[in-house]
């Protein structure tokens, strides 16, 4: 009798527990749960498993097996992905074992006899309630989406904080009254591994950029000294030509014949479209990565027509992410042209933000690629999907992180359709 009743108490307590984190999740993942028959049976058959586990067997062992049966479970209810799936577990998990370190303290100072059955059945009941009424008034998606769009070394802090959570959790699911004991001793020593975590990363973090902003140096700051060269050796080629053109005028007496030579002149002249005005810009690295993008057009014999409103550029993006985000616009640009196409860019610079805008040849916009155009794995190209199709969702998501914003829409241009691009960031 008293087994069976350690077992329905056990029930009691993971049913709970497992309510919270599917209210936690439904919140984050924006996603109601769906049930049917063959979810039933694996949901019953990975439950009732993990039940007889945490009972028959050591506490601590059982626990061990707690973050693989609840993610069976997540996956079972919600169908994700498995690294979505993992993350949903990780955050549910961590904000479910914070609310429980909290709880900890009024327990310490409200319960003189602390039992671990009562204590969980009071601990579970309490943050079940808290639970409810957080997912019913707070929006956690955020942090979801946030945490989905960091990189490796950020995830690795939550992953710390996760891992210190989870002995602190299993260690209190052994021996609450030693877990309370020692509580401002473990909270002080989980902390500070979690600090000293945080500060390797963002140190880590720093070199990381470093190392790219030295890398996108040393391969666009060249090409501006061999634009600069390609200006000085212009310069005596004009004084060149005009000697040329003096010549003409003193030795050719014909009028037609003169008329003849100077208009050859000028159209070798004319024909010369090396865009050296971007050596205006404050943004040496930026003028760089333009004209590199140019001489890819060019050796794809399409043109590149500019309009510069204004060769001051003040953004509070980094220079050298201002370098990704419009590389990947223009390359985009590139890769959907053919030879002999126009791609049209446009750069304005007001009130602090960059209005980038690029165009060419493309489809008509409509609901359907506005809707999916930035998502992952979304391409129109007829190539490799795992070789494109992130480009312009990493743009969308490297925007939104500096508070930019990106439009997509048509306009005509000498007869022909264009699909255009427009960031202000």
């Amino acid at each position: 009798m008293e087994m069976f009743t350690d077992i329905i108490f056990n029930e009691f307590n993971i049913i709970i527990e497992i309510i919270c984190f599917c209210l936690l999740i439904s919140n984050m993942a924006k996603e109601h749960i769906h049930f049917n028959i063959s979810k039933l049976i694996l949901f019953s058959i990975s439950f009732q498993s993990y039940v007889l586990i945490e009972y028959f067997t050591n506490t601590f062992i059982s626990r061990i097996f707690t973050i693989p049966f609840l993610f069976l479970i997540i996956y079972v209810i919600y169908r994700k992905k498995f690294l979505q799936t993992l993350y949903l577990v990780i955050i549910s998990y961590s904000m479910f074992a914070i609310l429980g370190a909290f709880l900890i303290v009024p327990f310490r100072f409200l319960l003189t006899d602390i039992s671990n059955n009562s204590t969980m059945i009071f601990g579970n009941i309490a943050s079940l309630i808290i639970t409810l009424a957080a997912t019913h008034f707070l929006d956690f998606s955020p942090v979801y989406q946030f945490i989905l769009k960091r990189d490796f070394w950020f995830n690795a802090i939550i992953l710390n904080i996760f891992i210190a959570l989870f002995v602190v959790i299993t260690v209190s699911k052994v021996d609450l009254k030693l877990t309370i004991a020692y509580y401002p001793l473990i909270f002080f020593y989980v902390v500070i591994a979690v600090l000293f975590n945080i500060a390797l990363i963002n140190s880590k973090h720093k070199i990381i950029v470093q190392e790219q902003i030295i890398r996108q140096y040393n391969e666009y700051l060249p090409v501006i000294d061999k634009l600069v060269d390609q200006v000085r050796a212009r310069q005596h080629q004009y004084k060149n030509d005009l000697n040329a053109l003096n010549s003409l005028a003193l030795t050719c007496d014909n009028p037609d014949e003169l008329k003849s030579e100077i208009l050859k002149n000028i159209s070798v002249l004319s024909n010369e479209n090396t865009p050296y005005f971007l050596l205006d810009f404050n943004l040496k690295l930026i003028a760089g990565f333009i004209y590199t993008e140019h001489l890819k057009a060019v050796a794809k014999q399409i043109n590149i027509s500019y309009n510069i409103h204004n060769f001051n550029i003040i953004t509070i993006v980094p220079e050298y992410v201002l370098v990704e985000l419009l590389g990947i616009l223009i390359d985009n640009a590139i890769e959907n042209s053919y030879t002999n196409d126009i791609i049209y860019i446009d750069i304005n610079c007001s009130n602090n933000k960059l209005n980038f805008s690029i165009s060419n040849p493309g489809p008509a916009v409509t609901p359907e690629i506005v809707k999916n155009f930035f998502k992952k794995g979304y391409t129109t190209k007829n190539m490799d999907v795992n070789s494109h199709g992130y480009g312009l969702f990493n743009l969308k998501n490297a925007l939104d992180e500096y508070n930019g914003t990106i439009t997509l829409d048509n306009e005509i241009l000498e007869h022909k359709q264009y699909i255009k691009f427009t960031i202000v960031v």
